[in-house]
């Protein structure tokens, strides 16, 4: 699955959200934030994984493993404007 296709699972799952950016969290995982749309920023966790294999998308919270999630957030980050 590509950073392109798991945006498009969130999309699909959750149509009234607009994702902003991409993790390429681990081998496993794409994290997607899509916010409400009409919201600039949310105090929710706006965070969705993705399953690279399936595209199965699950709510995510990033207090499950903060070194992991700021480790992407900091080094494997795509904004949507550069997903292919």
């Amino acid at each position: 699955m590509t950073p392109k296709e798991a945006v498009a699972s969130v999309k699909k799952v959750h149509p009234n959200h607009v994702p902003t950016q991409v993790l390429d969290y681990d081998n496993d995982y794409y994290i997607v934030e899509a916010l409400p749309k009409g919201v600039d920023k949310s105090s929710d966790d706006p965070y969705y994984a993705v399953e690279k294999k399936t595209g199965k998308v699950y709510f995510y919270h990033p207090g499950g493993d903060f070194i992991k999630f700021f480790d992407a957030l900091d080094n494997r980050a795509i904004k949507i404007g550069d997903v292919k």
